[in-house]
């Protein structure tokens, strides 16, 4: 048999207090928001008026009406009930308080889903008091079915810190592997990284490799014996903050950080802008490198979508000239806007 559990127990709604009155020290009355319903006190206390019916005593059950919607009995001292949080107020003193909240959440986590964005984000007193549960068993059936239910729980809570600490000393397993690795990188130890006990992350390993490769501890290889630098043997380019307004079904593929994977590059995750915008766009930029302080302002302040086709043709052009002279080609570039803009 079941009932609805509004017939057992009236839904009361929390009070919208003014926040401005919420302090972070002794005063006041503690204040019950939806973050405390599950902690022994509350993060804020109130200073001003309120009414008595709002007051929360130890022992009373509450209902977080966000998130989880997460049902539990209120462990902390006498306090207000803020907006989004209800209290359940039972109607018979023949009944086992924690039994129903243990039904009620578990109708209220399946009302959520297994994903709170797939169903409601938002509980309200009705959707409370439509749940429904069993209809009142004798009370001392109640009191056996949560002292199991707590029976049951405490054995989780255990098994779930074993988890935990099985977790923490794998990955500690693993750290000390891969520094057993780096330190001597022989086929003994290689080994140890691929053995069940540690179950090393693979993006782990793939960091260890390549930084062992650079550090020459892979294949033996000869330096000139003075520490260098990446930058005198790389040029480094950054990337341009392109607006996501500007993207476009198809044009000029762009490579984002979605698109750069361990030696590959992903393109399932794709965006495209203009072919003309990113011709300007890249013209702007190299001869932002290369002209003088003349062009600054012109430059620093282009538009993409705002270059006509006589300033793209000319940036063209100081481009082509560019990229084929591989001396001198700062001052080529400064002649030829020199020609095309004036002194």
């Amino acid at each position: 048999m079941w009932t609805r559990l509004g017939n057992l127990c009236r839904v009361q709604a929390g009070f919208a207090f003014e926040s401005a009155a919420f302090v972070q020290s002794d005063s006041g009355v503690p204040m019950i928001r939806i973050r405390d319903i599950t902690n022994e006190r509350t993060q804020v206390n109130y200073v001003g008026e309120f009414r008595e019916e709002f007051l929360v005593d130890p022992g009373d059950f509450l209902v977080g009406m966000d998130g989880n919607f997460t049902v539990s009995e209120w462990r902390g001292p006498r306090a207000l009930l803020n907006q989004r949080v209800s209290r359940l107020q039972w109607y018979s003193k023949r009944l086992e308080p924690l039994f129903f909240a243990i039904a009620a959440q578990c109708r209220l986590t399946e009302l959520q889903g297994p994903k709170a964005y797939t169903t409601v984000d938002h509980l309200s007193s009705k959707q409370i008091e439509d749940a429904v549960v069993p209809l009142l068993p004798p009370l001392a059936e109640q009191k056996r079915i949560v002292a199991k239910v707590h029976e049951l729980m405490t054995l989780c809570d255990r098994l779930e810190a074993q988890q935990q600490e099985r977790e923490t000393r794998h990955a500690a397993l693993a750290r000390a592997s891969l520094s057993r690795f780096a330190d001597a990188p022989t086929p003994d130890n290689l080994s140890f990284l691929f053995h069940e006990s540690y179950n090393i992350p693979p993006a782990d390993l793939r960091k260890s490799i390549l930084t062992l490769a650079v550090q020459g501890k892979l294949v033996p290889f000869g330096t000139d014996g003075r520490e260098q630098s990446v930058g005198e043997h790389i040029e480094f380019q950054n990337g341009y903050a392109f607006k996501s307004e500007w993207f476009k079904p198809d044009g000029m593929r762009l490579c984002r950080n979605a698109n750069v994977s361990h030696g590959v590059l992903d393109w399932r995750e794709s965006a495209f802008i203009d072919e003309k915008v990113a011709k300007a766009l890249a013209l702007v930029q190299a001869l932002q490198m290369w002209s003088n302080k003349r062009y600054s302002p012109f430059l620093v302040d282009a538009k993409p979508g705002e270059l006509t086709e006589e300033w793209f043709r000319w940036f063209v052009g100081a481009w082509n000239v560019a990229r084929t002279i591989k001396d001198g080609r700062q001052e080529i570039v400064r002649q030829y806007l020199d020609r095309a803009f004036g002194p």
